[in-house]
């Protein structure tokens, strides 16, 4: 996967503006997982999107409880100044 951070608080825009499909939350999860490997920020991100399901279910995590983590995951990568 080729992406950027651009690319990712753009996703992760479009996903707390509603777009909660499972495809994006998948390419958010790898995203955050290429660009931030370790990285405690985003870590409960990551697994909670890798328990995504928009309708949520037994052990996974409906779309009301991954939006607030996106929006605080998409609040600390607006304060990230992109490498000239």
């Amino acid at each position: 996967m080729n992406t950027n951070l651009d690319d990712l608080r753009d996703a992760l825009r479009r996903f707390v503006a509603g777009e909660s499909s499972l495809d994006l939350a998948a390419w958010i999860e790898v995203a955050l997982d290429d660009l931030f490997p370790e990285d405690q920020r985003f870590e409960d991100l990551v697994h909670a999107l890798a328990s995504y399901r928009p309708e949520g279910g037994e052990f996974l995590y409906d779309y009301s409880r991954i939006r607030p983590l996106c929006e605080a995951a998409l609040e600390h990568l607006e304060q990230i100044v992109p490498e000239a």
